[in-house]
């Protein structure tokens, strides 16, 4: 699927005209074209997806330092939509993550290396997984339910379809990898 896929999922759940273009020169088109992008950012934040999960170390703290509890700043890369995780152990063996705190487009942290998992700003829809479309176009389609068809009670509606589909999308997501090992493992455990 591509972006107008995408939209077009938005736009037919409300019934409203379909487009070609993020640049139509029609309700629909500015719409999309006014929301794609920020609702892309939201969805991906609201869930660590696979095809945007990214590692980072960030290791050159700010200059500036923070006025009180925490000894170090970090800037966060303006590609990273949101902070899954952030760890003072490279391998993450001792299961102790580190204490943090987000201020603005910073965090705040005591160590002056940190090791985070994040999700990052993908813009090609080539790498975007199935459910994730379905989420994004069901989370358009609750934007534009109130100006193309004047319900508030769809918008409520494809919100909770949005909700639904965003767990079981991250659900199947979330379940490949290391997830799967514990559960082959726990079961295992079970049967001996």
């Amino acid at each position: 699927m591509n972006e107008i896929d995408i939209c077009n999922l938005g736009l037919t759940a409300v019934k409203a005209k379909q487009i070609a273009s993020l640049d139509d020169d029609s309700a629909e088109g500015r719409a999309a074209k006014t929301w794609y992008a920020p609702i892309r950012d939201l969805v991906l934040g609201d869930r660590i997806w696979s095809f945007a999960k990214e590692q980072y170390i960030f290791a050159a703290p700010l200059a500036d330092e923070p006025l009180f509890r925490w000894s170090y700043a970090f800037e966060i890369p303006s590609e990273i939509v949101r902070v899954h995780r952030v760890s003072n152990d490279p391998s993450d063996s001792t299961g102790q993550y580190a204490e943090w705190e987000i201020h603005g487009r910073k965090i705040l942290a005591s160590m002056n290396t940190l090791y985070v998992t994040a999700c990052k700003k993908v813009e090609d829809t080539s790498l975007y997984s199935p459910g994730f479309c379905i989420a994004l176009g069901l989370r358009l389609g609750s934007l534009f339910a109130v100006p193309f068809s004047g319900s508030r009670q769809l918008r409520a509606d494809l919100f909770e379809e949005y909700q639904i589909e965003l767990k079981d999308a991250a659900g199947v997501d979330g379940s490949q990898g290391r997830s799967e090992y514990r559960r082959s493992t726990y079961l295992s455990d079970r049967r001996s």
